[in-house]
């Protein structure tokens, strides 16, 4: 596979692109999550839901934390 082929495409992206991360989102032993380095605001925002959803929050607030709508 090529080097490039992995790469999540953000300039300057400090991300080795190689153990788990694909185009910026890593397999993990749960759910694909966005990876910390490529996507940085995508990671805090699904931390945050699986937070939400562990609080028992409604789907639509959920939803929200999701699309940045209600940011920390």
């Amino acid at each position: 596979m090529d080097k490039f082929e992995t790469h999540c495409g953000k300039q300057g992206c400090i991300c080795d692109h190689q153990v788990s991360c694909y185009k910026g989102w890593r397999d993990t032993d749960g759910p694909t999550a966005p990876c910390q380095t490529c996507r940085p605001d995508t990671h805090r925002r699904w931390v945050d839901t699986l937070d939400a959803r562990t609080k028992g929050l409604p789907h639509a607030v959920i939803a929200k934390i999701w699309t940045g709508i209600y940011a920390r």
